[in-house]
Parts: C-alpha cells; sequence; structure tokens
C-alpha cells in the first residue's frame, strides 16, 4: 500500500528513527484498512530491523512470555488489534517496555532495549497503564477523496482518473479502495459497468443502502439492525462507520437515525 496522506505522520517517523535507539514504543490508532500495518512495516525497513508479528486475538501468555525473553537488541514486537490483548497477558508487557526487566516467579530477567508497535481501531478499550507506555501515540487521519483515488491510481494505472475517483467515492480507506480496484479489473468490464455490477450506487454498496433504508422512518437499536440485515452487532457498527463519516447516519443514546442528508440520499435511489 502507498503511503499517500501520511506526510506528516512520515516526518515524525523519520526523526524518531534518527534521534531515538531502539525507536520510541508507538501505537497507531486509525479505521481498518488505514494503513496502521503498512506504517509498522515502514518503521521496520526505516530502522533495518526485525519484526515479530502478533495478533492479539490468538497471542498466548506463554507465547509473549516467550518471545520478549528471546529478544535481540532493538528488535521490534508489533502487536495487531492491541486492545484485544487479555488483560493478564497484556500485564507481561508493563515492565519490560518501562525498565526493561521481567519478573517471572520472584526472578528477575533483564529485557534488552526494544520497540513495541501496537495497532488499533478501539483505543477506549486499552487500559490507562498500558496506553501511558506508549511514548508516540499515532492517530491515522481519514483520507480525502483525491487521497483514496491517488492510492488507486498508483497501484492500477490503467484506469483514468475519472474511474480512480469513481472507486474512490465507493469507499473510504486505502485498503478498501485497492480491493474494489482489484475486483473491478478481474471483471474486465468499465467501471461504471463493474459498480453496477457489483451493486454499488453513487457511492454505496448494497448493505449500505439496506442499512439507510432499515433507519428510514424510525431510530433504531444495534440490536434491531442486526436482526433485520442478517449480520453481527460488530458487523453492523463496522458497516455504519463510513455512513457516520457521510454524515447519513447518526447513533445516540437512543440509537441509530437517518439525517436529513441520509433521507434525500436514500430517495434519490427510489425515484
Amino acid at each position: 500500500m502507498t503511503l499517500v496522506g501520511l506526510k506528516k505522520i512520515l516526518e515524525e517517523i523519520d526523526i524518531n528513527a534518527q534521534i531515538s535507539q531502539p525507536f520510541p514504543h508507538i501505537l497507531f490508532i486509525g479505521s481498518r484498512g488505514s494503513g496502521k500495518t503498512t506504517l509498522a512495516n515502514y518503521i521496520t525497513a526505516k530502522v533495518k530491523g526485525r519484526a515479530v508479528v502478533l495478533n492479539a486475538t490468538t497471542v498466548t501468555f506463554q507465547q509473549l512470555q516467550s518471545i520478549i525473553l528471546s529478544l535481540k537488541k532493538n528488535q521490534i514486537i508489533f502487536i495487531d488489534e492491541i486492545h484485544r490483548l487479555h488483560p493478564k497477558i497484556e500485564e507481561l508487557l508493563y515492565h519490560p517496555m518501562e525498565s526493561g526487566e521481567m519478573y517471572i516467579s520472584g526472578f528477575k530477567f533483564k529485557v534488552p532495549p526494544f520497540t513495541l508497535i501496537g495497532a488499533t481501531t478501539r483505543p477506549d478499550l486499552i487500559t490507562k497503564p498500558l496506553t501511558s507506555r506508549f511514548k508516540l501515540q499515532i492517530y491515522v487521519p481519514r483520507y480525502s477523496l483525491k487521497q483514496l483515488a491517488r492510492i488507486v491510481r498508483n497501484q492500477f494505472p490503467q484506469y483514468s482518473l475519472s474511474d480512480c475517483i469513481q472507486i474512490a467515492h465507493s469507499t473510504a480507506v486505502p485498503r478498501e479502495a485497492l480491493n474494489l480496484g482489484f475486483r473491478l479489473k478481474q471483471l474486465s468490464k468499465s467501471v461504471v459497468e463493474g459498480l453496477t455490477f457489483l451493486g454499488y450506487r453513487d457511492g454505496l454498496n448494497r448493505q449500505e443502502r439496506d442499512y439507510l433504508g432499515c433507519v428510514k422512518t424510525d431510530t433504531r437499536s444495534l440490536a434491531s439492525l442486526s436482526a433485520q440485515l442478517l449480520i453481527p452487532e460488530p458487523s453492523v457498527t463496522e458497516l455504519e462507520e463510513r455512513l457516520i463519516q457521510l454524515g447519513l447516519v447518526d447513533v445516540g443514546g437512543r440509537g441509530r437515525r437517518i439525517t436529513a442528508l441520509g433521507l434525500a440520499r436514500l430517495n434519490s435511489y427510489e425515484d
């Protein structure tokens, strides 16, 4: 994935790579597919290091303990979805991150200097003791239509600028844009024909339009939307993230409701 739109983040990374050894512990916060893993790879390449890549949903206590004890100087640990670490596993990181020590059964072990890179979509679910140990906490910003179009154009130079804008208009983050570009390329249709074939209308896919239809006449709860759309509640919250960003849906204490902009958008499909 190209690093379009991340100039200031790259500049800060470059500065820290020059003046800090090891690279400071860093937490990347952003939507799925926004480039957090790509930024972690950029740091690894910048410091000419080697990274141990873990996912918080699958790593075990014994596995992480073993990895920390076998670290080489200035090595990198990258933990994706770090907000999903089990509390007991998370506690393993506290002393190594802060003091370079690890305690096991009353014995103290020295841990060489290392870098922990965390990636999360839910910083609110990370405990304060862990959050405070990241010297750098960086939010990956939302991408503009122009930036997403550039990313698509870099990956698929055969598309015209107009085609790339159409693809960008239908997505929110680089990964989605590149995946949609790939699907359209595989179909061997024009981009306009391909988007129609895949169920897109004016930048929204079929499921997004179904969501708007569900909240058209009344405020709906997460549970009721899950039941009507036949998808789990976490998938509903992922689906509505872009609709909220576009100003088509509001989420409040009473539930989800369509905005005036969303209603106008939905009515234009039904005309």
